[in-house]
């Protein structure tokens, strides 16, 4: 037994598996990592595998297409009718296998092979789509197609599969009486008849595999929505099927409602662990005897160990911290929480593969590149002597790895502590995940970085005496003033400089200048302090640079608030002390007055202050802000490769 995490460190039996520990991964499909191929590429199964050899006890992946010949532009769909595909599937299961983790597989995408919904009309995840309401003969068929998968997936040694029947995906529809307003058996007020086609599908599975594989699955504990389905109804479906299934994924949220999304991937507007009363209702009822999960927000081990020992949970799942960084339970068994890289909760992993064409971690320069970053921790055979100027995050973040690989690492830092432009998540209460970063990141590099200079601004003529091999620029950004008439006269206050000084430097009705991330969370953190914000925007809309997910969640909360006024399309004309005058979208003039102007107009790169440095060294690299302004995913990004690539 482990002595610091007993519970969380446990094996768990379940059937004839046998798990290491109480530590899963959920379903994270990973889109954009690979293209066209119906079979898992080696990044992807690359970047599963270092989820297993990072500890976890189960590795769930995505992808496993239920229908035949079924084409899927936004989720990898892999075909493993066919038996080329097989060959692909085998190699990741022995891979996770290798590094003594189970391997679960999602089955089945978001949508059915034909545009059926629950009922006609609903939008299926994927708005522009038009649904009629699923046939039962479609029903019918369907359950067979997933017993075949299913049956294919245990004959090749896959220890279980996934189900999902919440967050408003298709069986979620069926389940729900928000969404299930059929007039037939499969529908209306009564649970049985919601229930009826999800069942009918588990009992075609059982039927075609006995007991040969374990079964989860993953429901919405509640939807936390009016209509929706609550704790309950959820524990009474439960209740008919847990003879059926062999572990409950309590999760909640409905994809399909007004924050529903950022329920389903709890962000830093929901408290951190925000789902873990589903699974206590589960286990505390007493009526429910197969092992419950729970999801949302999961990373840290005490937290998690706590939920254990309290009965609130027989498992933890941890996705996106997962992500952040795969060797979770590895530091767990060695007892070292401190240094578990935090995830910031930003939904870039989501968003960049859902939305983009790539796929990418903010905290984790490896993720999805870990077939081509090969031994980038290796020691260095001819170790440099570098100097690192500025302790921002791309600044810790080079120095870090620097140090890592063997390097002689001198960081220069002007101001009396580490952290740089993250200084704001001190004061925001919804960032509370980049403060635990910045916290995380200075620990780290005082741990580590024995030559570290505070309240030292680096001479570019001292530097050259110290003789240096590599010099890395990391000096940040500064706040745009664009050339607006007044605006340097006005008495504007810069929104970084708003954070913690609200009650000295900001009145209580404020014109915001500038709409973008940085506007849009100022504006939120001001209203949150009781300010009226209005928003003056040029662009036709809010916090264009933020990424998809969480710029729908911000802009809800902003409306929360009742006390931010936006007004988009409008060009600054003139700025005076307490007043800007703008050009409307209809071509009209208007002023508006207000106890404080904010400028949130964006940030200038300190290129002139790191070109200081060039010559202070026979190589030199600028990072982060300094270089192109950006945001934690970049500078660490930048920081990782000129680091990785000092020789």
């Amino acid at each position: 037994m482990n002595q610091y995490y007993p519970h969380l460190l446990s094996p768990l039996r379940v059937g004839n598996v046998v798990y290491r520990n109480r530590i899963f991964t959920p379903p994270m499909t990973l889109h954009s990592l690979q293209g066209v191929q119906h079979y898992p590429t080696n990044e992807v199964i690359e970047s599963y595998a270092a989820r297993a050899r990072g500890g976890a006890a189960s590795v769930t992946v995505g992808g496993v297409s239920v229908f035949p010949n079924q084409e899927d532009d936004e989720h990898t769909n892999w075909d493993i009718r066919k038996k080329h595909n097989l060959y692909y599937i085998h190699q990741m299961i022995d891979r996770i296998h290798f590094f003594g983790s189970k391997i679960c597989f999602e089955v089945g995408t978001p949508y059915f092979d034909k545009p059926y919904a629950a009922v006609k009309g609903l939008p299926c995840i994927i708005p522009f789509i038009k649904t009629e309401e699923c046939p039962v003969e479609y029903m019918d068929y369907a359950a067979n197609c997933y017993a075949e998968v299913v049956e294919k997936l245990a004959s090749v040694g896959a220890d279980s599969i996934m189900l999902h029947y919440g967050h408003g995906l298709v069986f979620g529809q069926f389940l729900s009486p928000k969404t299930n307003t059929r007039t037939d058996e499969y529908g209306g007020p009564l649970l049985e008849n919601r229930a009826r086609f999800p069942i009918m599908v588990l009992d075609r599975i059982r039927e075609r595999v006995g007991r040969k594989i374990l079964i989860e699955l993953r429901i919405s504990g509640s939807e936390k929505i009016e209509g929706g389905i609550t704790t309950d109804e959820a524990i009474r479906f439960v209740e008919m099927i847990q003879d059926k299934i062999d572990l409950i994924h309590c999760s909640a949220g409905n994809l399909l409602t007004p924050g529903g999304m950022c329920r389903v991937h709890p962000t830093s507007f929901l408290p951190e662990i925000p789902n873990v009363d589903v699974a206590e209702a589960f286990k505390k009822s007493g009526k429910i005897h197969i092992p419950v999960v729970t999801v949302g927000g999961f990373q840290n081990l005490d937290q998690a160990e706590k939920v254990l020992a309290e009965g609130k949970a027989d498992v933890i799942s941890i996705g996106r911290g997962m992500i952040a960084d795969p060797n979770v339970p590895q530091k767990a068994y060695e007892h070292r929480p401190e240094d578990i890289v935090p995830c910031i909760k930003c939904l870039r992993c989501h968003d960049s593969a859902c939305f983009e064409t790539h796929y990418v971690c903010s905290v984790n320069p490896i993720i999805g590149k870990e077939t081509r970053v090969v031994g980038w921790d290796e020691k260095a055979k001819d170790p440099k002597k570098v100097a690192i100027i500025g302790g921002g995050t791309a600044g810790m973040e080079a120095a870090l790895v620097a140090n890592l690989k063997g390097h002689q690492v001198t960081l220069f830092e002007k101001g009396d502590h580490l952290g740089g432009q993250l200084d704001f998540a001190d004061y925001a209460s919804f960032k509370y995940s980049i403060k635990k970063f910045q916290k995380f990141m200075a620990y780290q590099t005082q741990k580590h970085i024995k030559d570290l200079r505070l309240n030292t601004a680096a001479d570019p003529e001292e530097l050259k005496k110290e003789g240096y091999d590599w010099v890395i620029a990391a000096v940040g950004a500064h706040a745009a003033y664009p050339p607006i008439p007044g605006l340097k006269e006005s008495g504007v206050v810069e929104a970084t400089a708003v954070y913690g000084h609200e009650e000295e430097k900001v009145g209580k009705d404020v014109i915001m200048i500038g709409g973008g991330q940085v506007g849009c969370e100022t504006s939120l953190y001001l209203a949150e302090a009781g300010r009226n914000v209005t928003i003056v925007e040029m662009k036709d809309a809010l916090a264009p640079d933020a990424s998809v997910t969480l710029r729908d969640e911000l802009i809800r909360q902003m409306g929360l608030t009742g006390k931010i006024t936006v007004r988009t399309e409008c060009t600054c004309e003139k700025i005076a002390p307490g007043s800007v005058t703008m050009k409307t979208k209809d071509g009209s003039e208007e002023t508006l007055k207000a106890d404080t102007l904010v400028l949130a107009a964006g940030m200038r790169p300190c290129m002139d202050e790191a070109e200081r440095f060039r010559d202070c060294a026979p190589r030199f690299v600028s990072i982060g802000d300094c270089g192109h302004v950006g945001n934690i995913e970049t500078a660490m990004a930048d920081a990782f490769a000129a680091a990785v690539n000092i020789k």
